[in-house]
């Protein structure tokens, strides 16, 4: 999901979508409840509602800790968006 918007790396594309990688694990998450809680908005699109209203808040943790780690694989590192491995399809 982040991917999409804010690069494969997290690296952001342009100033409507910010970087995510290398930010504090406590600001995504705080960013993710302004944008569900309608704190934050100017989402022209209203992307981050959705996916702020989407994500359970075990997601929001697990992806924050990826973003604050750098790691570029957030958005498809939750167990829930995986492909089980081809021994147990």
């Amino acid at each position: 999901r982040c991917a999409a918007c804010h690069g494969p790396t997290g690296e952001g594309l342009g100033p409507a979508n910010p970087p995510l990688a290398g930010q504090s694990a406590a600001y995504v998450e705080a960013q993710l409840l302004a944008w569900r809680t309608g704190k934050r908005r100017g989402d022209g699109m209203g992307q981050m509602l959705a996916v702020s209203h989407a994500l359970e808040p075990a997601e929001v943790e697990h992806l924050a800790g990826l973003h604050h780690a750098g790691r570029a694989e957030a958005s498809s590192a939750h167990p829930r968006h995986r492909r089980a491995p081809a021994a147990s399809r």
